[in-house]
């Protein structure tokens, strides 16, 4: 578990530089998504036949399920889009305002408290993403920020929909579908 999350979080890192790089090379962001969505599919689905977990969901789940997918698609490919008109710090620092969001999401619709010291958690957190990455100097696109901007709300209208399905469900079958 673990290390399957630490592991998560280094590939999530590493993905706006490995795109970039791929972007030199040539390749689009729907082909790097797609390539990543390939790998997920056939890390899970090695899970789910593993580790035993059950192989279908009800009906009402499996659309959910399939509209948050679509999300998370969306969220990719804004994502390394926003890259191509934005410096990648700066692309990140936006994107990272989804824990932000996430608490605003969560308190709005009664899925948690925010009282004060988890707002201001959540802002210095994000103050210290800022800090960490630094937000590079250079031409600032509409685009890229409203890409990265997508980004970060998708992830958190994703994140807080994903945690109320994942109370009811298994997790590895939801991951899958």
């Amino acid at each position: 578990g673990v290390w399957f999350v630490a592991g998560s979080a280094v590939c999530f890192a590493l993905a706006p530089i490995g795109a970039k790089l791929a972007y030199f090379g040539g390749s689009e962001p729907v082909t790097l998504i797609g390539l990543r969505f390939l790998l997920n599919v056939i890390v899970v689905l090695a899970m789910v036949v593993l580790g035993r977990h059950p192989y279908m969901l009800p009906i009402r789940v499996l659309v959910v399920s399939l509209l948050l997918g679509i999300l998370l698609a969306v969220e990719g490919i804004s994502y390394l889009a926003a890259i191509q008109f934005i410096p990648i710090s700066l692309a990140v620092v936006i994107v990272f305002t989804f824990p932000l969001q996430i608490g605003l999401l969560s308190a709005l619709i009664g899925q948690e408290r925010l009282d004060l010291a988890r707002g201001a958690s959540l802002v210095f957190a994000f103050i210290g993403v800022t800090l960490a990455v630094g937000v590079a100097a250079g031409s600032v696109d509409w685009r890229g920020v409203a890409l990265a901007a997508t980004t970060g709300s998708l992830i958190a209208v994703t994140a807080v929909s994903t945690s109320r399905l994942m109370n009811d469900h298994d997790p590895v079958t939801l991951t899958l579908f």
